[in-house]
């Protein structure tokens, strides 16, 4: 769950496509018509501050058309003051910006007015102050071959390559055009193959001159900044400064690479000529896990997962009795309870009274049951099974409660939870202990088996934790298969959720791979009898997850998110197996419930 999140290093190499910190340079165009001029590009540490001047009655005026000159707005007001201010609080190194000036008016005596207003901030400036703000004269500006008549510290934007005397390169500062001249993307989908061509000529020629490359009128879109970052523009045009900076800031927590594809198992049907009906049944809960994510871990992967390959698929509408967008405590507990509850109600009603659920119920049958789980077994998804609460919150009644599960078997984190009494009360009720994953298959002889994976939370995929997963799932079922009786298994992966929440497109697609390993193992296990239905879907979907661009050939996503909360959307469900048929189309979650009990021919 997300409280367990451990932000940690990838294991996934970082190459190709994917951006490592970017260094994007933002141009806040047009900035004078930001609500905040200067300062909100300023705090959105945009690299270029554009700004028109108009030379009137001897001032200069910032406006965009001459009829919205506004006497209190000038440039040294609006633009050069500040510099003062800024050096005064957070010292000269935060000037290390370009400020171009937009000429509207004849090019000589506005660039004569501006050097006149620059002199009182000289200081501020570079090249005078190796860290100081770079001033590049754009728009109206003097002929190519008059520019070394200038000072240093005034430079120039270039808006046409050709034919610029060999001198006059030392006072460009970058190169710019209109992007209209080159293509009519709309920043949308992908440009065409010859608007293409023509946007990376012009890219290419301006770097033969060792010079940045500016694009004005692009669209302003997360798509086109991408984009042409990507391309190799330096400066990333747009009305919008801030949203720019968040885009990138954020980039590298939306990327993800696979360098290496994982196996894929296929399962091979069989169970559909003996006509059995389903002897065990493995609920496996992704929590957080929508189509989305399955898609980013498919794509991921070639296009292909073991999950994927399942073709009794249908869809669970997610929503709570009191919220339109459900928590894993109200999730869970219909799919465990068949009663929609209330949000953080574990295993209780609305009303607040006690439900029975599926272990409780089947174990009254003769069944096995498990429980498996990367979260702490006091967990939301993991409780709905065992405990019953108002609250989610009430972990340590829910450790007492724990005490006495139904389970045959238990594996999962939070050993800290539990008191030293309470674990003493567990093996009094005949619980052996596994020392590691390994020993779990090897203990067939116990009648009850617990393993603790951690005291605390339980690593994530990509902070080290191998094939802790899989390998437990193999060992859990070959530990039932030695009960010779049917049995109920509810296995969770918490960490889909954990990075939905932190907007973490790496650690998803890592933890849907990981938790599709898992259901490679349940779907041999399940080849193995042709008595096993295998169930997998999710309590709901978590980060409002898109996949807005990715490679397939190179194994990359770069996904996008609208919240760091749940919501509301259904979540697919894919089932396996004798009974798999019944969880085909929409139903509600607590249907699910009504579904496992239909297909085991057993009255609730």
């Amino acid at each position: 769950m997300f409280r367990n999140l451990i932000l940690c290093s990838f294991l996934f190499l970082s190459k190709g496509l994917m951006a490592q910190s970017p260094e994007v340079k933002i141009h806040s165009h047009n900035d004078y018509q930001q609500e905040t001029p200067f300062w909100n590009a300023f705090s959105a540490k945009a690299a270029s501050i554009e700004v028109d001047v108009f030379l009137k009655n001897r001032q200069l005026y910032v406006a965009h058309e001459e009829e919205t000159i506004s006497t209190a707005r000038t440039l040294a007001t609006d633009y050069l003051a500040p510099l003062e201010t800024i050096a005064a609080r957070y010292g000269t190194e935060r000037l290390g910006f370009q400020l171009m000036i937009d000429s509207k008016t004849e090019a000589y005596t506005t660039l004569k007015a501006i050097d006149a207003a620059l002199q009182p901030y000289l200081v501020f400036l570079w090249p005078n102050n190796p860290d100081g703000v770079r001033v590049v004269i754009s728009g109206k500006r003097p002929k190519p071959a008059d520019y070394g008549q200038y000072p240093d510290y005034i430079q120039f934007d270039c808006q046409n390559m050709d034919n610029v005397p060999s001198a006059a390169w030392q006072k460009i500062a970058m190169i710019s055009t209109g992007f209209y001249r080159l293509s009519r993307w709309n920043g949308k989908g992908r440009f065409t193959h010859k608007d293409l061509e023509r946007v990376t000529a012009f890219i290419a020629k301006a770097k033969s001159f060792e010079k940045p490359v500016r694009l004005w009128a692009t669209p302003d879109s997360k798509t086109a900044w991408k984009k042409l970052y990507d391309l190799g523009v330096d400066y990333i045009n747009t009305d919008h400064p801030q949203r720019v900076r968040m885009f990138f800031d954020g980039l590298e927590d939306c990327e993800s690479q696979l360098t290496k594809k994982k196996e894929v198992y296929r399962p091979s049907y069989d169970y559909i000529q003996t006509g059995k009906r389903p002897k065990n049944v493995i609920l496996m809960i992704g929590d957080g896990m929508g189509l989305a994510q399955i898609s980013a871990a498919t794509l991921s992967n070639g296009g292909q997962l073991s999950l994927t390959q399942l073709t009794d698929i249908g869809f669970v509408q997610t929503q709570a009795t009191d919220d339109f967008t459900t928590d894993s405590a109200a999730g869970a507990t219909a799919y465990a309870t068949g009663v929609r509850t209330n949000n953080r109600a574990i295993g209780v009603g609305p009303n607040g009274k006690p439900l029975g659920n599926l272990p409780q119920l089947l174990s009254q049958k003769g069944w096995h049951t498990a429980l498996i789980t990367t979260d702490a077994l006091t967990g939301a998804t993991p409780g709905a099974f065992y405990a019953h609460v108002v609250d989610r919150g009430e972990e340590e009644t829910m450790a007492k409660q724990f005490v006495e599960n139904p389970f045959t078997l238990f594996a999962g984190a939070g050993k800290a939870n539990f008191s030293a009494k309470q674990l003493e009360r567990l093996e009094e009720n005949g619980f052996e202990w596994a020392a590691s994953v390994s020993e779990v298959s090897q203990k067939g002889q116990a009648g009850r088996l617990g393993l603790f994976l951690a005291e605390g939370a339980l690593p994530a995929k990509m902070d080290g934790r191998g094939n802790l997963m899989p390998e437990l799932m193999e060992g859990a079922l070959r530990y039932l298969k030695s009960k010779k009786k049917p049995f109920f298994m509810l296995m969770e992966n918490g960490m889909v959720d954990s990075f939905g929440h932190a907007n973490h497109t790496q650690g998803i697609v890592t933890e849907v791979l990981d938790f599709d390993a898992c259901i490679a193992q349940a779907l041999r296990f399940a080849d193995g009898n042709n008595e096993t239905l295998v169930i997998v879907t999710a309590d709901h979907e978590t980060g409002g997850f898109s996949l807005p661009q990715g490679h397939m050939e190179q194994g990359y996503i770069q996904g996008d998110f609208t919240t760091h909360d749940h919501t509301g959307i259904m979540v697919p469900i894919f089932a396996y197996g004798p009974g798999a048929e019944h969880f085909k189309g929409v139903c509600r979650n607590n249907q699910v419930f009504d579904k496992i009990l239909e297909a085991l021919e057993i009255e609730p």
